[in-house]
């Protein structure tokens, strides 16, 4: 489908040489990772067209890292297959040979997307267990925006692997635990009435790392207070969702 000769060697020359930023800078309008597989998968097309064989197979390598789907709840899989069809599937960590896993360690270093960072890190700490490449994922997933529309955009799923890979790395993650649950509280408490989705989503997180335990009662107070909100403009099946969220905080 790639439309490349299989033995195409690449290196980081031509990463640097291809038009990355293109993709990147596209618009996102199904979620990032999902997006930036379309745009990195459409560029790497019209660069192997336009006779850059090697730039181009850096494009499609780097549309399939990002074509995986995160599943933070599992410590051993974390990535999971985009689509499964009768005569295939889309990428997993096993797929991706030695000589590009070297690639993407060089380019993880390099490259200023946070989003792209954070995956090839993450891939490589996967494949490789570099501790260095687990450091440099959790480091951008931490500086992932804490907005409701970032959140709904997979948000969610990059800040929880970013609290299992900081966990999974214990004491070798420095205080990276204690600084990423202060963000996560002070952004709850700075959140807003427009905010409480994400807000939700931060207490949820929370709660499932057993964090920000002294802060229960505050967060119970404040989802029960949206809770009585939602249920006075008739949405009662979302304040339902914030009433049992508030009692979830009391215990």
């Amino acid at each position: 489908m790639e439309g490349y000769p299989e033995n195409t060697q690449i290196g980081i020359d031509d990463f640097r040489r291809s038009e990355w930023r293109t993709a990147v800078d596209a618009p996102k309008k199904y979620g990032y990772y999902y997006s930036l597989w379309q745009s990195l998968s459409e560029l790497a097309r019209k660069t192997v067209e336009s006779g850059d064989i090697a730039a181009g197979k850096v494009l499609w390598v780097l549309a399939d890292a990002c074509s995986m789907v995160l599943n933070p709840a599992s410590k051993n899989e974390p990535f999971r297959a985009m689509f499964s069809m009768v005569n295939g599937r889309s990428a997993l960590p096993d797929d991706f040979e030695d000589p590009t896993l070297n690639l993407f360690e060089e380019i993880s270093v390099e490259v200023s997307d946070t989003w792209l960072k954070a995956r090839l890190g993450d891939l490589i700490w996967v494949r490789r267990r570099r501790y260095q490449s687990a450091i440099l994922a959790i480091d951008a997933y931490r500086n992932m925006p804490l907005d409701a529309d970032t959140w709904l955009q997979e948000g969610r799923e990059c800040w929880g692997r970013c609290l299992s890979l900081t966990l999974t790395l214990g004491s070798g993650a420095g205080g990276r635990m204690g600084e990423t649950e202060k963000a996560l509280v002070e952004r709850f408490r700075s959140a807003e009435r427009k905010d409480i989705i994400l807000a939700h989503g931060l207490s949820e997180l929370l709660l499932t790392y057993g964090l920000a335990e002294s802060e229960s009662a505050a967060f119970g107070g404040k989802l029960e207070g949206w809770a009585r909100l939602l249920r006075d403009e008739g949405k009662h099946e979302h304040a339902r969702q914030y009433f049992d969220a508030a009692i979830g905080q009391d215990h």
